[in-house]
């Protein structure tokens, strides 16, 4: 296995345990995750849209659905499939009315 392999191994098996951690309301474990994944989250989003701010504004939204969505996941998800949102969900949520 090549070192590029063990560490993806590494992290999804980090990410794992963080995940379990941060469902049981771990917010240190959420931050970790928060951490790893926010450069290539907005570098990601940044690509898609092209807008810094809108890119950071999607981000923000995708980290608050991942920790919404905790309570839900099953045992062994990873967080990138909490936190990047999907081909069918518009990138930008407008603000709700109150």
């Amino acid at each position: 296995m090549s070192n590029v392999s063990k560490e993806m191994v590494n992290r999804q098996a980090d990410d794992r345990q963080l995940v379990a951690r941060a469902k049981k309301g771990d917010w240190a474990a959420f931050e970790e995750l928060v951490k790893a994944y926010q450069r290539p989250l907005f570098a990601y989003l940044y690509r898609l849209c092209g807008n810094t701010a809108e890119a950071e504004e999607v981000a923000q939204q995708a980290f608050v659905k991942a920790w919404q969505a905790l309570g839900g996941v099953q045992a062994g998800v990873q967080f990138q499939d909490l936190a990047l949102p999907h081909r069918h969900e518009p990138l930008h949520q407008p603000a709700q009315a109150h």
